[in-house]
């Protein structure tokens, strides 16, 4: 019998792929069929690993423990506030924060001033209507007057 190369099969027609190999649909049908296997894997490998827990900036929500962290994690829109006073209050601190050149005292006047306003106005909210009037009035109020220890694209 002589080789009159490629031709049809029982199962299918031989195809050229793009590396000159050829496959018959019998193999290209074969390796369609196992797509819904692989689909079937991915799901479940995905179900059995670890969900990265929520982040606001300012803490891991994993680790929420008081009433108002609850509810900054559980709001998408609180989070997001949460994050821009974090970035405000690290690039203001990164500005002011260090040893005073007389007494060589650290100085943190931001911490002190975030603190002040976490105990007395943030943690004080029983809703997410307080929680977000709070933290749009303290990034105003960050900007406003440590204007001088941010670049000009964040006041």
């Amino acid at each position: 019998m002589r080789d009159e190369g490629p031709t049809a099969i029982s199962a299918g027609i031989t195809i050229g792929s793009q590396d000159g190999s050829e496959a018959t649909t019998r193999d290209r049908e074969g390796r369609l069929a196992l797509l819904p296997a692989i689909a079937c894997a991915a799901i479940a490998v995905g179900a059995i690993l670890p969900v990265q827990p929520s982040h606001a900036a300012g803490f891991d929500c994993k680790y929420a423990k008081t009433q108002v962290e609850h509810l900054i994690c559980a709001q998408p829109e609180l989070s997001r506030l949460d994050d821009q006073v974090k970035v405000l209050y690290d690039k203001i601190q990164g500005e002011t924060a260090g040893r005073d050149g007389e007494t060589g005292e650290w100085r943190d006047p931001m911490a002190k001033e975030q603190t002040h306003w976490r105990e007395t106005v943030r943690d004080r909210c029983q809703d997410a209507a307080c929680l977000k009037s709070a933290y749009v009035a303290r990034i105003a109020a960050m900007k406003k007057n440590w204007a001088d220890a941010l670049d000009p694209e964040d006041r």
